[in-house]
């Protein structure tokens, strides 16, 4: 804009600085004006002398506004203009950016005592496309904070090729899910399955949770959501963001919602296939 000449910009610096000099200015003849009646005993400065600094502060405040304006005057169409818009919008800016932290506050501020009326144990929701070891961790997990353990089953719509996910699924479940927590005493999670059309899963996820809010109306719902922990930056690349775009929706959903991420590190899949060892050959 200014052709690389710095002359053109001496006036943007110029306005700052002495736009600067003069509220500093005008802040001391502030101060020194209320020190002038009471003052000299608080603040051990006579009185003549505060009206030797207020007057040397006011004379100080007078010249440089002087010279604020001559430069917008004259330099205006070459470039001070932009100065004189940019001010009153960064101010403008800045109380826009307090009164949002203001209103922060006090949204979240609280004098009230902790609530421990209400001790009942969350709704768990657990979303699972098929069944895997990260499903498996949130499951455990949530079956030790809840007796009702709810698991959503998210499919495509039923198709020839799908069918036999379906059945994998279904076969899976039984085995690894409900037959272990039948010879362990457990109470079995329940078992929810929703279908949608071209692989979308926010909207029929959300329709279903808003139902469980409902059948619920005076618990908790948590909802668990496993997530591969990435440790390379390709790996962001190769994996789907499900888990985000999910946390993300979820966050906007409801009030009575509370969401937990479970981690999985792709190290705990050797370490388990270690230990699967080692018990298998103990038990050989």
């Amino acid at each position: 804009m200014f052709d690389g000449i710095t002359d053109r910009l001496i006036p943007l610096f110029a306005i700052g600085a002495f736009l600067a000099f003069t509220l500093s200015q005008t802040g001391m003849v502030m101060h020194w004006w209320k020190q002038r009646v009471g003052g000299a005993q608080s603040t051990g400065v006579g009185s003549s002398r505060i009206h030797g600094k207020l007057a040397i502060n006011l004379i100080g405040a007078v010249a440089t506004a002087v010279a604020v304006t001559i430069i917008v005057a004259t330099k205006f169409r070459e470039g001070a203009w932009i100065t004189i818009v940019a001010i009153p919008l960064l101010i403008a800016m800045f109380k826009a950016v307090k009164r949002y932290y203001d209103h922060v506050e006090t949204e979240i501020r609280s004098f009230r005592p902790l609530d421990l009326g209400n001790h009942q144990p969350p709704v768990v929701i657990i979303t699972a496309e098929r069944w895997n070891r990260l499903v498996a961790k949130a499951l455990h997990f949530g079956m030790r904070i809840s007796g009702d353990v709810i698991v959503i089953h998210l499919g495509e719509v039923a198709e020839p090729h799908d069918e036999g996910k379906e059945e994998r699924f279904r076969q899976d479940w039984h085995r690894y899910v409900e037959m272990p927590a039948e010879q362990s005493r457990f109470r079995c999670p329940r078992l929810i399955r929703i279908h949608s059309r071209f692989r979308k899963f926010v909207a029929p996820l959300l329709e279903c949770i808003s139902k469980l809010q409902e059948d619920f109306p005076n618990r908790e719902v948590a909802i668990i959501v496993p997530e591969l922990v990435k440790s390379h930056f390709w790996e962001y690349l190769l994996h789907n963001h499900r888990a985000r775009r999910l946390r993300a929706a979820l966050l906007r959903h409801g009030r009575r919602l509370t969401l937990i991420t479970v981690p999985w590190h792709l190290e705990e899949a050797a370490a388990s296939s270690n230990g699967d060892a080692v018990h298998s050959a103990g038990q050989a």
